[in-house]
């Protein structure tokens, strides 16, 4: 049976299972696996995905949840609506999944388009033998290959065709780092996989945030500053308004009402892009705002704190004497904002507020440390680790990192084989305690799946052999 590969998206999969099969054509193919030949195969929200788990054997909510573009809707959903999108889409019945996702309300189409890396089509040639589509490249508001750190290349898809993308060379052009930022953000709100944002703690997230840029007024309520947020979004996502759906949503004539409409009514659903393009404005990385978000989720009024603080410090409710007591004992920021449960830009303001002086990280990175910092990272040690060790920020890590697209990739390899080590090693032990395959995957279930999609050949090599299917059920007959 053939596996599904890391990231590869349904409609990919749909593709090379038909087509390994050896039938004659694949529209014959799609006859005997989907019973239809006229579906619309690269849909973003597939109608086949039932018959696609029942001929593969792989879960319904892994093929949705892993190979699919919904998380990233999904996050944006309330619980009630997303469980009614789960159903239609398990009966196959995406007709309504748009409409029921505000989608058509919202006036942003899919474009009907493929967007693929040349790099990654290589790589995965090179270590699959396959070419084919990643799910993170069809996300929304994806327009750069975050790996490679390339533009993606935008391929005209008949949604009623089966293709697997170009394999010929093509010139890669390096993205900007808009580009990059956006298509980080949107992988990153993928990875929360079953998450949902709560509509009434975002709001407040937005509002705290806008506050402290000076793009809104907290005085009895807080007052946003709608014109000027508007033009300063605009201006920070330049670099990319060239995209047609980030256009679509900046363009002042078409879309008059955004932002500020992302505030309006409690239950209302908007794209994923059009809250992408406000937390990438309002926020340095995506971790900044979950952990903002999460404050807020607690009942935590970060702006509001701080502006009463100038003329209350008796409040009790926050731990703000413990953070300027860290922060005058030399603790940095982001260690006295982690110790309390803050963000730093918190601990920030209350150190400025208080007058205390911030050590700041030394951004300039000479050689000898950059070269220190590569041989760190040509063996696999974590960014986080070389940043404490180094003395230095996270971010000063990866941007050194981003220099060298052949580290990245050999990074890949290092986790991959530590995994796979890991997991065989688990294997074995079982091996040791039990003798037939059921037992062995009842032990250790992690592990033999992950080696089954990812090291099919040696899993079954080493894996005692099977018993004979007439052979199975006599020892319950006797």
């Amino acid at each position: 049976m053939l596996g599904i590969l890391p990231n590869e998206s349904i409609y990919s999969y749909l593709i090379r299972y038909c087509l390994k099969d050896g039938y004659p054509t694949l529209t014959s193919a799609l006859k005997y696996y989907i019973g239809s030949t006229s579906k619309q195969w690269s849909a973003q929200f597939p109608s086949f995905i039932s018959q696609v788990s029942a001929f593969s054997g792989i879960p319904f909510q892994q093929l949705l949840f892993e190979h699919s573009v919904y998380p990233v809707y999904r996050a944006f959903l309330s619980k009630g609506v997303a469980n009614k999108v789960e159903e239609l889409l398990q009966i196959g019945s995406s007709l309504n999944v748009e409409s029921k996702m505000s989608l058509v309300a919202n006036r942003l189409q899919a474009s009907g388009e493929l967007k693929y890396c040349p790099l990654c089509v290589q790589d995965d040639l090179e270590n699959y033998a396959w070419e084919y589509w990643h799910i993170q490249h069809q996300l929304p508001g994806v327009i750069a290959c975050v790996a490679h750190q390339c533009k993606l290349i935008v391929f005209q898809i008949n949604r009623k065709r089966l293709l697997l993308p170009p394999t010929e060379k093509n010139i890669h052009l390096s993205a900007s780092d808009a580009a990059i930022k956006l298509s980080t953000l949107s992988e990153s709100l993928f990875e929360l996989n079953d998450f949902i944002l709560r509509s009434e703690v975002l709001n407040n997230v937005y509002r705290y945030r806008l506050v402290e840029l000076g793009l809104a007024t907290n005085n009895s309520s807080i007052r946003i500053k709608v014109t000027q947020w508007r033009e300063q979004l605009k201006q920070f996502w330049e670099p990319v308004s060239n995209d047609p759906q980030i256009s679509e949503i900046l363009n002042k004539h078409k879309c008059w009402q955004y932002p500020a409409n992302l505030f309006y009514g409690k239950d209302k659903a908007f794209h994923p892009l059009k809250h992408l393009l406000v937390i990438g404005h309002l926020f340095e990385t995506f971790d900044d705002f979950i952990a903002q978000y999460r404050l807020v989720e607690k009942g935590y009024e970060p702006t509001t704190v701080i502006e009463d603080k100038t003329h209350d410090n008796n409040g009790d409710d926050k731990p703000d004497d413990k953070i300027i007591a860290l922060l005058r004992a030399g603790y940095s920021l982001r260690k006295a904002s982690s110790k309390c449960d803050v963000s730093i830009g918190y601990a920030k303001k209350l150190a400025q507020i208080n007058g205390i002086a911030i050590d700041r990280r030394v951004q300039f990175i000479n050689e000898p440390e950059r070269r220190d910092i590569w041989r760190k990272l040509f063996i696999g040690q974590t960014t986080e680790n070389i940043a404490d060790t180094m003395g230095i920020s996270v971010g000063a890590v990866e941007q050194i990192l981003s220099c060298y697209p052949e580290l990245v990739q050999l990074r890949k390899k290092i986790r991959y084989f530590n995994k796979r080590q890991k997991h065989r090693q688990n294997l074995i032990k079982s091996i040791h305690k039990y003798t037939t395959r059921k037992g062995i995957r009842a032990d250790c279930s992690a592990s033999y799946i992950w080696l089954y999609k990812h090291d099919h050949h040696w899993l079954y090599l080493t894996l005692p052999e099977a018993i004979p299917r007439q052979k199975r059920y006599l020892s319950k007959e006797k």
